[in-house]
């Protein structure tokens, strides 16, 4: 389904993103990476803030190269907290390129709470939370790997 947006009549969209809502809240197995490639402003993705909440299935959530505030994006790492099953998550590409220190901050505070998220496609300007981030990020891969090795070992 969301592979088609861009072949949606610009009539449409609107029937086709409130179903795209409706499929995350129903959170069926089958909506494995939901990638939403469309203009967004701030305002309209705060549904998706409570669906990504509450979605279990999910595993990847994209919503790159949209028109998206620093903040919006922060709620949106928050609800992963929530979720505990997105392990990749990508926003990069946003219309006001530079989110700032403090919302760079933030969402690096987020990232280092979330236990499972394994990749995250944000670009960031203040050192510090991207290091922390990617050190963050590491250390989850390297917990799966182990994990993994450890169940090939024992069976």
């Amino acid at each position: 389904m969301t592979d088609h947006a861009a072949k949606v009549p610009r009539e449409n969209k609107t029937t086709y993103y409130m179903d795209l809502f409706f499929l995350l809240c129903t959170d069926p197995p089958s909506l494995l990476s939901p990638s939403l490639y469309v203009v967004f402003v701030s305002l309209s993705l705060q549904p998706f803030v409570k669906a990504l909440e509450e979605n279990k299935s999910l595993r990847v959530f994209n919503v790159e190269t949209n028109y998206l505030a620093g903040d919006t994006v922060v709620e949106l790492v928050r609800a992963l907290l929530a979720n505990k099953t997105v392990l990749e998550f990508r926003a990069a590409n946003q219309s006001p390129s530079v989110l700032g220190q403090k919302v760079e901050m933030e969402i690096a505070k987020l990232v280092i709470a979330n236990p499972e998220l394994l990749r995250l496609g944000i670009s960031f300007e203040i050192a510090g939370a991207r290091v922390r981030t990617h050190e963050h990020l590491q250390r989850n891969n390297d917990k799966l790997r182990l994990k993994r090795k450890a169940q090939l070992y024992s069976s």
